[in-house]
């Protein structure tokens, strides 16, 4: 089992843990990051590996992070930046039919979470409990 963290960035904790957990199971398994500028990213340096990806409004940027996953046997994608989840979930069984799973919630809880007054809403209709406005205006 492979790893891909993408947009890594500065996220070496996060890789050196998936290394330390995944290495206790699958001891040939790497963890791998890419980013749009890898050559920039602590994290892309401290990975088993690391990929130069289109950046995320690019056409192929969806084709070209399928083909490194099937090209370098990734099984699990774990996007780490708000702005790729809403395309990684409306293409999450793309990459299933290529054996990959991405972490990620529905494209309907991603829907809530990028609009404050939805998210609102949907924790109080859940009974999550959350912050009151305390302050009054005039």
């Amino acid at each position: 089992m492979n790893i891909l963290i993408t947009s890594a960035g500065k996220r070496v904790s996060l890789v050196r843990a998936f290394q330390k957990e995944l290495k206790t199971v699958f001891l040939t398994s790497k963890v791998y990051a890419c980013d749009a500028n890898p050559e920039l990213s602590a994290a892309c340096v401290i990975a088993d590996g690391f990929f130069k990806v289109p950046r995320l409004n690019s056409d192929n940027y969806l084709s070209e992070l399928i083909k490194l996953c099937v090209s370098n046997n990734i099984t699990l994608l774990i996007p780490t930046i708000d702005t790729e989840l809403q395309i990684l979930a409306e293409n999450k069984k793309l990459f299933a039919l290529k054996g990959i799973d991405v972490v990620i919630s529905s494209t309907k809880i991603i829907g809530y979470c990028r609009d404050k007054r939805l998210i609102h809403k949907f924790f109080e209709t859940n009974g999550v409990r959350i912050a009151q406005n305390t302050i009054k205006m005039s």
